[in-house]
């Protein structure tokens, strides 16, 4: 079964970001796409430190302390990971995406170098 992660990257639960994100979550979930909805708001995750730890672990896990690091064991990292697409949901504030979905996409530098999230919708 195919697993997508519908990522609301707003800090409103229930503000019109989050509407439009349902509405796509409902028309993606099926018999063969199972969907989990991701608020980033709670997850505790900072920026990148530009350690490269990602680049000489041979596993390329991020090594911080926090809901995506942990040495790849993060809770956000994980989910990340174990996805086959992701549906992204971020409203639009000074003309670009907001710092929550900026960080997000920052910590996902691991996978470049470990590929797992090669060819990802």
């Amino acid at each position: 079964m195919a697993k997508v992660l519908a990522i609301l990257c707003s800090g409103r639960k229930k503000g019109y970001t989050a509407t439009l994100l349902a509405e796509a979550v409902e028309s993606a979930a099926s018999d063969e796409v199972s969907v989990e909805i991701v608020h980033l708001h709670d997850y505790r995750f900072g920026p990148c430190t530009s350690c490269f730890n990602c680049i000489r672990d041979p596993e390329h896990r991020c090594t911080l302390d926090d809901d995506f690091g942990r040495k790849g064991q993060g809770v956000l990292f994980l989910k990340v990971r174990e996805a086959n697409g992701w549906i992204l949901a971020d409203p639009v504030y000074m003309w670009g995406p907001t710092a929550q979905c900026h960080l997000l996409i920052e910590r996902c530098y691991p996978f470049v170098w470990s590929g797992e999230l090669e060819g990802m919708p």
